[in-house]
């Protein structure tokens, strides 16, 4: 996603930012009108799949390899802190080791093949959700992103927040199992929507959602901007 021409990333996401703005300014239209009778203002989250062109490949291929044979290693240890431990620590020195060695050819090798179109996720006057699907949904999705509108002032703010957001999915799913991100994912902000509502709502988690809470370790933005 950063990687693609202004053109190209507006291409893909510029309804999605569209439809951001028409919250904090009304003279932009809705690319997705809300159904009648949702506040604008209530609980709206939009989603939309990113599919990613071809099997994983190249360097991220690598990466996979180099992550099943430090698994190997650990397999037999009887400690699970030994396991969880070496887990996160071997991620994170797998993935510096490749960035340091391919720098941007890392991603070069993954571009964006398609999105869908924006689906919206509400609540009606009940109070329960409802979700209206736009086109190309896809179960097989490598992404989906999902956020509530924030404003943003340019497109390429867009971008920044879409790509910290993807990092912070990253994030999450270390998380959900139980292991500490490697260092580049560890920041701060919106990732998957159900471990925002966990972080929210169990004090067992720290508020990892909020870019601007203290958390030893994290930061409000990846390391490399």
């Amino acid at each position: 996603m950063s990687l693609l021409s202004s053109d190209g990333f507006e291409q893909s996401f510029g309804a999605l930012y569209q439809q951001f703005r028409s919250h904090y300014d009304e003279t932009v239209s809705q690319a997705v009108p809300l159904p009648a009778g949702v506040d604008p203002d209530s609980f709206i989250l939009y989603m939309q799949d990113v599919t990613l062109e071809g099997e994983p490949e190249g360097r991220w291929r690598e990466l996979a390899e180099r992550l099943s044979a430090r698994a190997s290693e650990t397999a037999d240890r009887p400690s699970i802190r030994d396991l969880v431990t070496r887990t996160s620590r071997d991620a994170g020195e797998v993935f510096e080791s490749l960035v340091n060695e391919y720098g941007d050819d890392l991603t070069a090798s993954v571009p964006i093949e398609s999105v869908s179109g924006l689906h919206v996720r509400y609540e009606d006057e009940t109070g329960d959700e409802q979700t209206i699907w736009g086109d190309g949904r896809s179960g097989d999705a490598d992404a989906r992103i999902q956020l509530p509108p924030v404003p943003c002032n340019s497109l390429e703010q867009f971008r920044e927040f879409l790509v910290l957001h993807l990092v912070c999915q990253l994030r999450d799913c270390y998380l959900g199992m139980g292991v500490e991100p490697p260092e580049p994912f560890r920041v701060l902000g919106i990732g998957i929507d159900d471990f925002t509502e966990k972080y929210r709502h169990f004090e067992l988690y720290e508020p990892y959602y909020d870019p601007s809470a203290t958390i030893p370790g994290y930061r409000d933005r990846p390391q490399w901007w």
